[in-house]
């Protein structure tokens, strides 16, 4: 077992024990990355889990009242249905909060186009 899955694993389990609403959606969103690039590999970084396809792609991260995907690269996404947030030079995030979905926020498709970006990057 590498580094980071110990701490990823000790990381998920203590969010299972003390927020258990933050464990599941970083689970889905666990799933959802798996599903569109299943040979992506994650790292304990700043607190939370990043996602590496050769470069780094997203994160996510456990905060007091939500969860956060954040996209690299995310001011070079489509923001089709305006969920992306954030006015930084690079990155924008999502915020999922107890009763949202990933389905309505469309996370699989955000997460789509920047492994698409991702790949372009390494080309």
């Amino acid at each position: 077992m590498t580094m980071h899955k110990k701490k990823i694993d000790k990381f998920l389990s203590s969010l299972e024990q003390d927020a258990p609403f933050h464990h599941k959606i970083i689970r889905q969103l666990q799933g959802a990355v798996r599903k569109i690039c299943p040979e992506a590999e994650e790292r304990f970084m700043y607190g939370g889990i990043v996602v590496y396809a050769g470069v780094p792609v997203c994160g996510y991260f456990a905060r007091a009242n939500h969860v956060t995907l954040e996209l690299e690269g995310g001011v070079n996404l489509t923001d089709t249905w305006g969920v992306l947030e954030g006015k930084g030079k690079n990155r924008r995030h999502i915020k999922l909060r107890a009763g949202d979905s990933l389905a309505e926020k469309h996370v699989e498709a955000y997460l789509k186009q920047a492994f698409e970006r991702a790949r372009h990057a390494i080309a």
